[in-house]
């Protein structure tokens, strides 16, 4: 039966709440993982992006991205083996709707750099002001888009189904491999193979091809998989709070996490040569507009970009649909955005003419070419 014909209020479901906070402890793993391991911030609608552009992404970071897409998709895969449950149909929600919210969460994403991974778990855990104000603008617009369309109306209502006990023993083996991963690199970074170019390579594409595949995991174990379980949060009418516990889950442990890495860790990432976290914390307009476009997108079909990818290999035919229009939507975005700065630029809402906020300036890419060129000399530069 679709839509939710019954009485406004809070619809608590302890089951959904308790897989939503395990599924947030191993996204803290996972992340914590990628960030002392490679220095990288992981927000999926970035790495999707890395995966498609060709002339503004190194070659190594774009085969790593592809890698980590891959795991992503087959994780869902594994996950429709053994928990097929966590996946619905798709198809319930109009064509149109689908098309317009895949296009909108793709521009938006890549407008203000971040989605509710980057921005939401990776930014407010590294207490980022722009990943705050990012994250309350497309929670906002989410909430208020999917009770203006009354989204919930094209979709079944929403009750766990998942195994308690199998999905948490999954997410406690993954995290028991983020773990054993990070312990083993620890013990072995200055090994020769690690060092080499070819071995650092080999040994990162496969990390985040595991990564991927947690990531996909978390997603469904903790039912984001599902349209009808994000629009159950984000229509505050028939509100469930379950999914509040993915983000509170991670955050709790990647924060204290993070600080650790940042302040006692080492100097530089097991597999990398420097961590990588944005510099950037201005909040300006293209961020707070970026954002407000992803939480419409979100509001119009309940799918950010992680759980859309794990849907792909479900067995449905929308959610492939849905992430075609994401990526159109951030191609359309990366065609547009010096047009869109020099807008904003002409509105006051930007400080310079054809910047791209959020992205490294000339002066800094200079500075990356040097530190390459110092990398390819003494043989330890990434492929």
């Amino acid at each position: 039966m679709l839509g939710y014909n019954y009485e406004y209020g809070v619809k608590w479901q302890n089951n959904s709440a308790i897989l939503c906070f395990i599924s947030g402890l191993l996204l803290a793993a996972l992340v914590s993982s990628r960030s002392i391991i490679f220095g990288k911030v992981t927000g999926i609608s970035g790495i999707l992006s890395e995966s498609i552009t060709y002339n503004k992404v190194k070659d190594y970071d774009r085969y790593k991205s592809i890698m980590f897409i891959g795991g992503i998709l087959s994780g869902g895969a594994i996950a429709k083996t053994y928990l097929p449950d966590c996946f619905e149909d798709w198809s319930t929600l109009p064509i149109d709707r689908l098309i317009l919210a895949g296009i909108l969460v793709g521009f938006g994403t890549k407008t203000a750099n971040g989605c509710t991974s980057g921005h939401g778990v990776c930014g407010i855990s590294s207490f980022r002001l722009r990943s705050i104000a990012a994250t309350c603008s497309f929670m906002i617009a989410g909430f208020v888009t999917a009770m203006a369309t009354n989204t919930s109306r094209f979709l079944p209502y929403f009750t766990n189904t998942l195994p308690v006990e199998r999905s948490g023993a999954v997410i406690g083996v993954m995290i028991g491999v983020c773990i054993i991963i990070v312990l083993i690199l620890a013990i072995n970074k200055d090994s020769t193979f690690f060092v080499n170019a070819h071995g650092n390579f080999i040994v990162s594409a496969i990390l985040d091809c595991i990564f991927g595949i947690a990531f996909a995991l978390a997603m469904a174990v903790s039912n984001m998989t599902k349209l009808s379980a994000t629009i159950s949060f984000l229509d505050l009418r028939y509100w469930n709070p379950a999914l509040a516990f993915i983000m509170g889950g991670a955050i709790s442990i990647n924060a204290p996490l993070q600080y650790l890495i940042t302040n006692k860790g080492p100097s530089k990432p097991f597999l990398g040569t420097e961590f990588t976290c944005p510099k950037f914390n201005k909040v300006d307009f293209k961020l707070i507009l970026g954002s407000i476009i992803f939480g419409v997108g979100w509001g119009l079909a309940g799918a950010c970009p992680g759980p859309a990818i794990t849907n792909v290999t479900s067995g449905n035919i929308s959610p492939l649909i849905y992430i075609a229009c994401l990526v159109l939507g951030q191609y359309l975005q990366m065609l547009s955005n010096t047009t869109i700065d020099n807008l904003l630029y002409e509105k006051g809402a930007v400080s310079e003419k054809g910047t791209r906020v959020g992205l490294p300036t000339k002066e800094e890419e200079e500075g990356e070419e040097e530190v390459e060129k110092r990398q390819q000399a003494d043989g330890t530069i990434n492929i």
